[in-house]
């Protein structure tokens, strides 16, 4: 089970070339977990000081990152402490006028 997974974790990664959103990453938040993915996601707009975005496709990117985080698991824990109090703002009218700025973007 999914949730079962995500409670065993501390970090979160989405490598995606393109997600229109990433809901994973959502998900993720919730449970608490650092989070690490691309500049081709929607969600990108909820990493803020939670985790990392990278260019897509950039492994030595990604392999810094995780390195940098792995030396510093105090900066894990505070980054899985901000997932929580991000994901607590971002409320369902905050998602709508979210997504209806996407869609009047592509007008």
């Amino acid at each position: 089970k999914k949730e079962n997974i995500l409670k065993k974790c501390d970090i979160l990664i989405l490598p995606s070339y393109y997600d229109s959103w990433g809901f994973v990453i959502t998900e993720g938040m919730a449970k608490g977990l650092a989070i690490i993915t691309t500049n081709d996601i929607g969600a990108k707009e909820l990493v803020k000081y939670n985790g990392y975005i990278y260019n897509a496709g950039n492994v030595e990117e990604l392999r810094k990152i995780l390195n940098e985080l792995l030396k510093n698991p105090e900066k894990i824990d505070k980054m899985k402490k901000n997932s929580i109090l991000i994901i607590k703002n971002n409320t369902l009218n905050k998602s709508i006028e979210t997504f209806l700025n996407a869609i009047n973007l592509v007008k």
